[in-house]
C-alpha cells in the first residue's frame, strides 16, 4: 500500500498486477499497463483517476470523500462488491482498445453530490445499485444485462444501447426478461 499524507499521489508507466493507493490531502493518479487488481483507492480531499492500458478488476473500495472518480480500462472494467463512491462525478469507461470493452457493475456506484457515467465500447452488465443525485447516463455498444439486483436512481436517468435509449433498471414491464441486445425485439 501507497500512502500519501500530502500532495498528490501520481503513478505512472507502471506494471503493477496490483494496487491500493489513499491520499489524505490530493489527488490520486494511476496509470498502468497490463491487467490490474485495484484492491483499494481511497482520496479523503480530492479527485481518483485511473487510466489503464488493459483490465481493470476492483477488489477493494474506490472513495473520492470529497471529489471526482474516472477510470479507464482500455479493455474490460469490472467493479467488485466494495463499489466505487465519491461526492463528485464518477465515470467509468471501457473501450474496445486491447480487447472487448465490457463494463460489469458487481458493486454499488453512488455520487452523493454530482452524476454517473457509465460508458461501455461492448456489453454493459449491471448486478448492484447505481445512484446520482444528479444525472445517470449509461451508454453500452452491443449488450446491456440487468441482474436481479441492478437499480438506478438519480435526477435524470438515462440508458442507451447503441444510441437508442432503453428502459433503466429496474423495470417492471420486462418480467423475466433482462437482456438487451441491438437486435432484441422489446415488449411494449
Amino acid at each position: 500500500m501507497v500512502n500519501q499524507a500530502a500532495g498528490n499521489l501520481s503513478m505512472s508507466a507502471v506494471s503493477a498486477p496490483a494496487v491500493q493507493l489513499a491520499a489524505a490531502n490530493g489527488n490520486i493518479d494511476f496509470t498502468n499497463v497490463g491487467v490490474v487488481d485495484i484492491q483499494g483507492l481511497n482520496a479523503l480531499n480530492g479527485n481518483i483517476t485511473v487510466n489503464n492500458t488493459g483490465g481493470i478488476r476492483t477488489s477493494g473500495p474506490v472513495l473520492a470523500r470529497s471529489g471526482n472518480v474516472a477510470m479507464t480500462a482500455n479493455s474490460p472494467l469490472t467493479i467488485g462488491a466494495d463499489g466505487v463512491s465519491a461526492s463528485g462525478d464518477i465515470t467509468l469507461t471501457a473501450t474496445n482498445l486491447t480487447s472487448a470493452g465490457n463494463l460489469t457493475l458487481n458493486g454499488p456506484v453512488v455520487s452523493s453530490g454530482g452524476s454517473v457515467n457509465l460508458t461501455a465500447a461492448n456489453n454493459l452488465v449491471q448486478n448492484s445499485a447505481v445512484k446520482a443525485a444528479n444525472q445517470i447516463l449509461a451508454r453500452s455498444g452491443n449488450l446491456m444485462t440487468f441482474g436481479p439486483g441492478a437499480t438506478s436512481d438519480g435526477a435524470s436517468v438515462v440508458y442507451e444501447l447503441g444510441g437508442v435509449p432503453v428502459q433503466a433498471p429496474p423495470d417492471p414491464t420486462l418480467t423475466g426478461v433482462n437482456t438487451l441486445d441491438t437486435g432484441a425485439v422489446l415488449p411494449g
